[in-house]
């Protein structure tokens, strides 16, 4: 497609030969007024020669004159015909190729408006495809909306259910406390003594259960004290926490030492 340079450059070419054309034309013009000067030296020189050889070549003048009009008349002619063909032809070479600029910036404009459609058809599509993302987007953050509320609601669920089962341990703990208590006020169980010993209370079993502590200085077990007291391991681990809390008994790993006071 032609570009404003080409234009630029056909008008130069277009320039460059006008001017060739008159350089030609001028030439010829002056090759003319040469063969004038010359003609009219050589009427001088006859007419020196004398008045017959003057006749006889005034003859001869008028003839090369009449000659050379009709040659310069003839140059003449065909100068201005090689200047019009010329003209002609850069005239129908300057419309074709403004026709073929004309062509071009009509397929430029049907190009940009065929890329333009592309352009809005891919806008669209790509705007849909958002659409359908974002859509897609908010229906999976509202199932996990809900399911963020179910795992919440079973994990309240969960500590309803382990608070309510904490509290029935402690229930249960309170009641086999109690019960313990009750059981002290009778006679210990396996303590070795007379069926005819005085009950003895909470502070006396402790008092039992640090001597047996103190008995075992290799250490005792949890399990040992149960079996030795005939209490829960429940019952026995609070009533040894006790004496830990109180300083009279250290625990090393899973065994009860006595803790010497002196």
């Amino acid at each position: 497609m032609p570009m404003p340079q080409d234009m630029h450059s056909l008008a130069q070419e277009v320039v460059r030969s006008h001017q060739a054309r008159a350089a030609t034309v001028a030439q010829l013009r002056d090759d003319v007024a040469s063969q004038k000067q010359a003609t009219a030296a050589h009427l001088r020189d006859l007419d020196r020669a004398g008045g017959d050889a003057a006749a006889k070549q005034h003859g001869s003048l008028q003839k090369a004159r009449a000659n050379i009009a009709g040659a310069v008349a003839q140059k003449r002619s065909n100068a201005a015909a090689s200047l019009k063909g010329l003209a002609a032809s850069r005239q129908a070479k300057a419309h074709e190729q403004l026709a073929a600029l004309v062509r071009g910036q009509a397929d430029l404009a049907q190009a940009v408006g065929q890329k333009r459609a592309e352009v809005a058809a891919w806008l669209k599509d790509t705007a849909a495809a958002h659409r359908t993302t974002a859509r897609q987007q908010r229906a999976r953050l509202a199932g996990n909306k809900a399911q963020m509320a179910r795992t919440e609601s079973q994990r309240r669920s969960r500590v309803r259910g382990w608070l309510k089962s904490i509290s029935a341990d402690r229930d249960c703990a309170r009641r086999e406390w109690q019960a313990m208590d009750v059981k002290l006020r009778g006679p210990l169980a396996g303590g070795g003594g007379s069926s005819d010993e005085p009950s003895a209370g909470l502070p006396g079993l402790r008092d039992h259960v640090l001597k047996f502590i103190s008995a075992h200085s290799a250490g005792t077990r949890l399990r040992e004290l149960e079996q030795r007291f005939g209490l829960s391991r429940i019952q026995m681990a609070m009533l040894v926490k006790a004496l830990v809390n109180s300083g009279r008994v250290r625990k090393q790993d899973l065994l009860y030492f006595a803790v010497d006071e002196t």
